[in-house]
């Protein structure tokens, strides 16, 4: 395609700007590279062609996030990882008031757990709206919004007089919270390059599983007084982080380009072409089916999410044993037993902290790669975490009885909570190295297996440590997770052969290829 100046910039004042000025107004105005766009797309808009514009932002654009000051982006970061902390303590918070239910509404386990499990199923429903909403109309107003109502939906739980009445509430909130959930990921694939997304990435792996750790140590503490109080307290909080993320910037790449275009009065085709994508057609269009199509057509997105999915859900089964064998195994008091839930906390801290390590090996692959960054190369270091998840799962299974300190089972947790939050911080970092232009849209489609098969195996916890021994229940968990290990070894050797049949799948090797067949002036 050959753009000429007409298409740039429409404006014979820049003859007499300086050269540094025009070049900055230039750079601005290259914002769109593709073929299609030249085809009358701007006319002929589909959603396929909306994610092919939101592609092809030039990172190099002055308005870009990544172009941001550091304490901007970790201003950003800092404040999603606490949103997100907030939204998922109370997926295991809950686990604390099961017993509350069953007692004031007469109710079975199973039927208790609902209010658990609906609110996980929630997670993974509302992304699949939210998420690609967030990628063409931006995520700022995504998350207030959502949060708010998210808030107002503490209010029916706090009041609940039966358990359906809790549990669709909490199905509800779990919708309007999911925002925090999965878009979190996408703000940080926004305001960081991929050589350094690993850490803004690692915080929010971190606030999910600080969340995960400290819900059940607060809902326990809570529960002892009135269970009810949580959801009192869930509005104190959320509206407190409502109004701080009133003060953060806007993190979407294509809204920064727009306005950077509309204050320097431009208005040319690749403007244009963004500015149809964001009509009202198009835009609900592509909230409502973007990321269902990534989940059907994209293989790579399914089977992540699927596996995710089973090792989130054992994660929530790991939870689900941890508390009878510290309280009866080892005859601990209830909040005591609790706080054995701080073992995640610590092994999501150590991974954080060894973040830069796999950002080095990141970096050492991509200069073995001449310079392109290969996805897969996320995986390098899980290539050895991963195992620690089958081992931690044994290790606590053996070592839990009661006949061995209390310290082994509790480190054989340290171990699983240092495989799984890392996996899952690869997993992440993959889907949105290889979606990085509707990367709210790939987390949703990765989202949605994930939390859906954890709303399951919440029931299947219940029947499996009511009918089996928390040894065999743990050991059970333990086979299942060494199968799932096979599935990052074919992803890290074979995932860039998935890629290359991949509509939306983007890497450097296709960008420079995509370039060579333009001439820009």
């Amino acid at each position: 395609m050959v753009t000429t100046s007409e298409n740039v910039v429409n404006d014979t004042s820049l003859m007499d700007e300086p050269e540094d000025k025009k070049s900055v107004r230039q750079s601005a105005s290259t914002v769109i590279r593709d073929d299609k766009l030249s085809e009358g797309s701007v006319e002929q808009l589909d959603e396929w062609n909306v994610a092919t514009a939101l592609m092809s932002i030039d990172a190099n654009h002055p308005a870009h996030p990544h172009h941001w000051p550091k304490w901007k982006k970790w201003f950003v970061t800092i404040t999603y990882t606490l949103l997100e902390t907030y939204i998922i303590w109370s997926s295991t918070a809950v686990i604390n008031f099961v017993s509350y239910f069953q007692e004031e509404w007469k109710c079975s386990s199973q039927a208790a757990y609902l209010v658990q499990s609906l609110f996980i199923l929630g997670n993974a429903c509302g992304p699949m709206i939210l998420g690609p909403m967030s990628d063409i109309i931006g995520r700022k107003w995504v998350y207030v919004i959502s949060i708010l109502f998210y808030i107002i939906f503490q209010i029916p739980q706090a009041l609940a007089y039966n358990l359906p009445m809790m549990a669709i509430n909490s199905a509800i909130a779990g919708i309007c919270g999911s925002a925090a959930v999965a878009n979190v990921a996408s703000s940080m694939c926004d305001v960081f390059t991929k050589e350094t997304v690993g850490l803004g990435m690692a915080f929010f792996v971190w606030g999910a599983n600080a969340g995960a750790s400290i819900g059940s140590p607060i809902g326990e503490a809570l529960a002892e007084k009135n269970w009810r109080w949580f959801y009192w307290m869930n509005m104190i909080v959320g509206g407190f982080l409502v109004i701080i993320c009133f003060f953060v910037p806007e993190t979407l790449p294509a809204t920064n380009v727009m306005n950077y275009a509309k204050k320097l009065e431009q208005n040319n085709l690749q403007i244009s072409t963004l500015a149809k994508a964001k009509s009202a057609v198009i835009r609900a269009k592509f909230a409502l089916t973007m990321a269902a199509r990534i989940f059907v057509t994209e293989p790579i997105v399914a089977a992540l999410g699927l596996y995710n999915g089973f090792a989130y859900g054992i994660n929530f089964l790991y939870l689900d044993g941890l508390f009878p064998v510290f309280k009866y195994n080892y005859n601990m008091s209830y909040m005591h037993a609790n706080e054995t839930f701080l073992n995640f906390l610590v092994g999501v801290t150590l991974v954080v902290m060894l973040q830069p390590l796999q950002d080095w090996l990141y970096r050492r692959d991509k200069k073995k790669n001449g310079g392109v960054d290969r996805p897969e190369a996320r995986f390098l270091m899980s290539l050895v975490t991963v195992w620690f998840f089958p081992l931690g799962l044994f290790w606590f299974a053996f070592t839990s009885s009661g006949n061995i300190s209390w310290v082994s089972p509790l480190i054989a947790g340290g171990f699983i909570a240092v495989g799984d939050p890392q996996l899952w911080l690869a997993m992440l970092n993959y889907v949105t190295d290889s979606y990085p232009s509707v990367a709210g849209s790939a987390v949703a489609a990765f989202t949605l297996p994930s939390f859906t098969l954890a709303a399951v195996l919440v029931h299947l916890g219940a029947i499996m440590f009511n009918n089996m021994t928390t040894t065999w229940a743990m050991a059970t968990l333990g086979f299942i997770s060494l199968s799932l290990v096979l599935l990052i070894y074919v992803i890290y050797f074979f995932g860039h052969i998935l890629r290359k049949h991949s509509r939306l799948a983007i890497t450097q090797e296709a960008l420079a290829e995509r370039n060579e067949k333009h001439v820009e002036v």
